[in-house]
């Protein structure tokens, strides 16, 4: 008989606990919800559907027709690219745009995992842009940002390349009869 009480106390405590962390006092649930979506800076990975092996990013984050021109996109594949200097960038954001590759003061040379970096497209949906770029690197870890011109981005959200495999021979020529 006891083990049912204790059961059903432990059960009551659990949703007492569980209610009060979901449900903090003067804090309604849906706008904890509103408040995290309306800055987020988010990025989704795949492979493109009209470049064979193409890995390409979607990156959407808050923002109008307007304040395209006052943004900066900002990318890195170095853990701590954005503070060393070695990131690549491009602003104003619009479709046909390559990245401008960035460098800490005396280097050269090649820029791995930017140097063929495009924004192909750029959509807006309701409150949303939606930026496509497409020549990653298959494997690599980038590192996004997007802050106002003359400003620097705190918010930085990170997505892998994906690798999109390719045949690697063409398919045989089949003749064709007459």
């Amino acid at each position: 008989m006891w083990r049912r009480y204790q059961i059903l106390l432990l059960s009551l405590l659990l949703l007492l606990i569980v209610g009060f962390v979901l449900v903090r006092p003067g804090m309604r649930p849906e706008e904890r919800v509103v408040a995290q979506s309306s800055t987020s800076l988010s990025c989704e990975v795949f492979c493109s559907d009209t470049r064979v092996g193409a890995s390409v990013a979607e990156l959407t984050f808050s923002g109008d027709a307007n304040s395209l021109s006052q943004l900066v996109l900002e990318v890195t594949v170095y853990k701590n690219g954005f503070a060393i200097g070695r990131f690549a960038r491009v602003t104003p954001i619009r479709a046909g745009q390559k990245f401008e590759i960035i460098r800490p003061p005396g280097e050269t040379g090649s820029a791995p995992g930017f140097d063929t970096l495009i924004v192909t497209a750029v959509r807006l949906q309701n409150g949303l842009v939606i930026v496509r770029v497409e020549g990653l690197d298959a494997g690599l870890n980038y590192f996004w940002r997007v802050h106002p011109v003359g400003g620097s981005g705190t918010e930085i959200t990170v997505c892998q390349a994906v690798e999109c495999p390719v045949d690697s021979e063409p398919p045989p020529q089949v003749p064709v009869i007459r």
